[in-house]
């Protein structure tokens, strides 16, 4: 039905501009059918199939077919934007198609290294942006434009010296080519300790309360311009500043766990963005068809489950959120995770904290606890929910415990020795609470209600 209303109104913009309109109008209409998916095409086109005879005797061509050559720039356009959203050049969704959002960011890019600002990347340009965020991710690099900066250091001593990055770099043109990074999605979950197949669900899912910590009085969030961030994105540019400004945090010089624990959210952000962009290509999905698809539903679900995280324990909710996805009918445990995957990605891109959760939780529901680090970043800092950094130390916690334990780190996994000191030590400054560790959930079978995930 939606289809045919397209072709119906992109066949209307033509016929409705009059004999004697200026060609531009004309060009106008026919982009505005372009954008709904449909292009009309003068007569003899030698690139449009498909043609239909309209009611006033123009023709309707269907969208041509894409060269082998056209597909590929595609698929390179978007890894480039997906590079420059990793860095903090924000081009909106990887679609391959260079837009205004694209070009501004490709400028601020050049800008920041000292190109000509022309919004067309060169090939070394393109090369080293790519090489760079590829560099990152295995390297599990904390994502910002000084890490680019840096890079660009390490390849051009002069220009770092004369930038203020000191030049003592050691030498450039080490890091691994394009995509020669793991691969996605192959870690294997934390094992959860065994547990009787009849074992009882847990009673009273929403009254259950969590136990109150003791000792120093919690961690409150700093009264200054960071708390006042109206989004997840503009939290994090601002914590993004004051790290190129005083450095980032470690473990041994923590003087502002606030702020140590914001920059452990951002970095945990980027990595999801970055990583959940390169599952989506997997699956030849968008941000937004996967919105629409399968993340609007999950975080309708999951979100009657994050309401009750202030409240209720680690483990009944980890229960709860494997029985909604039971009530998705998503009982594979591979399935759960790249849709969480995705659902991370999206929410943080679409700056939708709900959605982000809900992959988590996605997460969280197959055993995968290092994830519960997601819900005490929003806890405390209050994206999606009231910002309550008491019931937020649970949940990191139950992170930091998986994580010493031997546990698959979700983010960063090359900093994950670091990112753990980082944020036991910022916590001990303010909140002390224990976590016995999270039990395990039994997954139930059923059929799936959710589109089939497939990939390419």
């Amino acid at each position: 039905m939606i289809r045919n209303f397209t072709k119906i109104a992109a066949a209307t913009a033509v016929l409705a501009v009059p004999a004697n309109t200026a060609s531009a109008d004309i060009g106008r209409a026919i982009i505005g059918a372009a954008v709904t998916g449909i292009i009309v095409c003068a007569t003899g086109a030698a690139n449009c199939k498909g043609q239909k005879r309209s009611s006033g005797g123009g023709k309707v061509y269907r969208k041509p077919q894409l060269t082998q050559a056209q597909i590929a720039q595609r698929a390179e356009n978007r890894q480039v934007q997906t590079a420059l959203n990793g860095f903090g050049y924000d081009v909106g969704t990887p679609d391959g198609m260079f837009g205004k959002n694209t070009r501004r960011g490709i400028r601020a890019y050049q800008t920041a290294l000292g190109f000509h600002a022309t919004g067309d990347l060169t090939e070394y340009q393109r090369r080293f942006l790519l090489d760079s965020h590829n560099r990152a991710l295995a390297q599990g690099a904390y994502m910002g434009q000084d890490t680019l900066r840096r890079y660009y250091g390490e390849e051009n001593p002069q220009w770092a010296a004369a930038n203020g990055l000191g030049g003592a770099y050691p030498g450039g043109n080490t890091y691994p080519p394009v995509n020669t990074y793991p691969p996605v999605n192959s870690y294997p979950p934390v094992a959860p300790p065994q547990v009787p197949q009849t074992a009882p669900t847990v009673p009273g899912f929403n009254t259950a309360k969590a136990e109150e910590p003791a000792g120093l009085p919690p961690l409150q969030p700093k009264t200054n311009a960071l708390s006042a961030s109206a989004s997840m994105s503009d939290r994090c540019d601002l914590v993004d500043l004051l790290s190129q400004s005083n450095g980032v945090i470690q473990a041994s010089n923590i003087t502002d766990p606030d702020q140590a624990l914001s920059e452990q959210f951002c970095g945990m952000r980027g990595y999801a963005m970055g990583v959940g962009d390169q599952v989506m290509q997997e699956y030849e999905l968008d941000a937004a068809s996967a919105a629409a698809q399968f993340c609007d539903p999950i975080s309708q679900q999951m979100m009657t489950v994050a309401e009750t995280a202030a409240t209720a324990k680690p483990e009944e909710i980890a229960a709860q959120a494997a029985a909604k996805a039971q009530v998705l009918k998503v009982t594979d445990a591979d399935t759960a995770r790249a849709l969480g995957t995705i659902c991370m990605s999206v929410g943080y891109r679409q700056d939708d904290p709900s959605m982000a959760m809900g992959g988590a939780l996605m997460m969280i529901g197959q055993g995968d606890y290092a994830y519960s680090e997601v819900l005490g970043h929003h806890l405390r800092e209050g994206f999606g929910m009231p910002a309550n950094a008491q019931a937020a130390d649970p949940w990191y916690r139950a992170a930091i415990a998986t994580l010493e334990q031997g546990g698959t780190p979700a983010f960063l996994p090359a900093q994950s020795a670091n990112r753990t000191a980082v944020m036991r030590g910022a916590l001990d400054m303010g909140v002390t609470a224990s976590s016995n560790g999270l039990q395990g959930v039994v997954p139930v079978g059923g059929a799936p209600v959710l589109p089939v995930l497939k990939k390419k």
